[in-house]
């Protein structure tokens, strides 16, 4: 097919393209802009927020997507860009936690310290009368 329809002698100016088509090229252009328009506006603010706020948005961009067929690979970027942002914020909340418990980094605790007083709480468990 030329991609023009023709009918008794006379030349449409409509595209011969498939609706799936038409979705996917829709998809490809609008997707990519969405997103970094998600990122500018969330940059002022602080990293939680900025994570809570691309995710919700992302979501909401994502549940609609999943309504219509053939939207898998969007919506695999989609849940990537959510993945990204919840492995964030864990990071963040990690970090927060670490800090309010006034513990060391990891690479600071001595292991074998760390071992024995597992062990003593085990043995302090197993002796314990249940109620």
């Amino acid at each position: 097919s030329s991609g023009i329809n023709a009918e008794y002698g006379d030349v449409s100016v409509v595209p011969d393209v498939s609706p799936l088509d038409s979705m996917t090229e829709l998809l490809d252009v609008v997707i990519g802009p969405i997103l970094t328009l998600c990122n500018l506006s969330a940059s002022q603010l602080d990293p939680v927020d900025n994570a809570v706020y691309i995710i919700n948005l992302v979501s909401g961009l994502y549940s609609v997507l999943a309504m219509y067929e053939n939207t898998d690979n969007k919506l695999e970027l989609l849940q990537n860009k959510i993945d990204e942002e919840l492995e964030t914020l864990t990071n963040l909340q990690y970090d927060h936690m670490i800090k309010t418990a006034s513990i060391p980094p990891t690479e600071m605790i001595n292991t074998e310290r760390l071992s024995a007083v597992a062990t003593k709480l085990d043995q302090a468990l197993l002796n314990t009368e249940l109620l």
